[in-house]
Parts: structure tokens; sequence; C-alpha cells
């Protein structure tokens, strides 16, 4: 790219190359592939790869079996983009995880929040959304419609993959909230802690597909809106700075807040 030169790949692959040289890597019978964030980015693009390639090294007597563990993250994928090539839809589209999953092959068992913060804030633009947003106010009208476009998204990972595995919580995090949820602090969905719903998933092969219900935050247009479950619609703190942060965001959008209707 311009003056730089970009090596990720080719590091993995040296990676796991010296691996199989000088461990006994090349004779695990299990491999998983595992990052959260830009690392699960690198789970999304490269598991198929990564499974070959860990085949095609392996000196086991049966293959090995791969799979991949991404946390909050997703990305382009090489069958993506030649299937963007000969369907006619833009590659560019294969950074949407709801249309990049039916191409991977690989089993995988994602872990994410339905209120990803890094998402919302950043790439959603919405800098102003937080947990503290209040029911019927901006932020909370489009953590709602986030929330709606994220289980549209796990309706197509569970559609494209029978086998995937899934822990959705209803909380607005990015991925800083899961690290505990593996040392000390038990984390259930559905009664299901994540270490249970995992082991359920991968030990026993049974379907272990969990979304969090997201809190209600009142009725608006006929359909209820959903928050997170830290919100201030269930703690009732925060619903001055709220306001404060949308009196703010009408002012730079030189909006009347009188003639804002939604």
């Amino acid at each position: 790219v311009g003056d730089y030169m970009m090596s990720g790949h080719l590091i993995l692959d040296a990676v796991l190359e010296t691996l199989a040289k000088t461990t006994s890597f090349d004779s695990s019978l299990e491999v998983v592939m595992a990052g959260t964030s830009a690392g699960a980015i690198g789970v999304f693009q490269q598991l198929d790869w990564f499974a070959d390639k860990v085949r095609s090294l392996s000196s086991a007597p049966s293959p090995p079996r791969v799979t991949g563990f991404p946390v909050e993250g997703s990305s382009s994928l090489e069958g993506c983009r030649e299937a963007a090539q000969r369907e006619g839809f833009k590659e560019a589209h294969c950074f949407d995880a709801s249309v990049v999953f039916p191409y991977i092959k690989t089993p995988m068992f994602i872990l994410t929040n339905q209120f990803d913060k890094l998402m919302v804030t950043a790439l959603g633009t919405c800098p102003w959304c937080s947990a503290k947003a209040r029911p019927g106010s901006m932020t909370g009208r489009f953590l709602s419609y986030f929330s709606e476009c994220m289980n549209e998204t796990f309706a197509v990972f569970q559609k494209a993959q029978s086998n995937v595995g899934l822990f959705a919580t209803n909380e607005f995090h990015h991925d800083e909230n899961f690290p505990p949820f593996f040392r000390d602090k038990e984390r259930k969905i559905q009664g299901l802690s994540l270490r249970a719903a995992i082991e359920r998933w991968y030990h026993l092969g049974l379907e272990t597909f969990l979304v969090e219900a997201p809190c209600g935050g009142g009725i608006r247009h006929g359909k209820e809106e959903a928050l997170p479950c830290d919100s201030p619609a269930h703690n009732d703190e925060g619903g001055e700075e709220e306001q404060q942060q949308q009196q703010q965001l009408l002012r730079r959008l030189q909006v009347p807040q009188g003639d804002l209707h939604v």
C-alpha cells in the first residue's frame, strides 16, 4: 500500500511453518484460531486458509479439527471477493459480516455484544451514543436501530452455517467486557455461562446460539425500543447528561430543537 509492504499474512504463514518444523505442532489433533477486535478480523479473513494450511502441515493420524473463535470483528474474505466479481455485487460489501459469513466454511463460535461500543460510536458515526441513552432520545433510537441490525446479522449467521456458535450479550461494550467472563465473572445467557456455552458447542456438538434479550425502552411507532441493559432506562442514571449531549448535537447540526421530528 503506497510505500508500505503489508506482510501480516506472510508472517502467519511463516509462523505455522516454523511451528511445524520445530515443535510438535504438526501432530496436533485440535487447533483453535482466536482473536479479539482487529484480531477477530484476522479470524474471519484467514480462518479457511488457516484450516487448510494446518491440515497440510499435519502429521497426525487424522486431520486436525480446526475452529475459529472471533470476539467482536469481521472482515473481507477471498471467497466473498470472488463471489462479488462472479455475482456482480461490490467487493466493499464483503466487509459486512452478514455478507461475508456465508462464504466461510470452517466452524466458528462468535462472541459479541449486541451494542458494540466501537461500531456504534466510530463506525456507526454516533459518537454521542452511550450506555446512558434514554428511551425516546436520538441516541436511544439509534441504539435500538443498531440492535435490530445486529439481530438481522445473527439470523444470517444461523441460516448460513448450521453449526455456528453464538454468545451475544445485551451490553454496551466493544470487547473489554469479555476477559472477566473467562476469569472470575460468570456471565450467563438463558442459564448458560460463557464457558458452559462453549463446552456445549465444542465438546458436545449441540446447537448453541444464544442472543440475550435487550432491555425495553418503551414503545415508539408501535415497536418496542431496544436498549442496553446497563442503560439508565433500567438503573435511572445519566438522564441529565444524555439530555445535554442531545442538545449539543442539535446545536452542532444547527437544528432547532422544536423542529426535530423522528
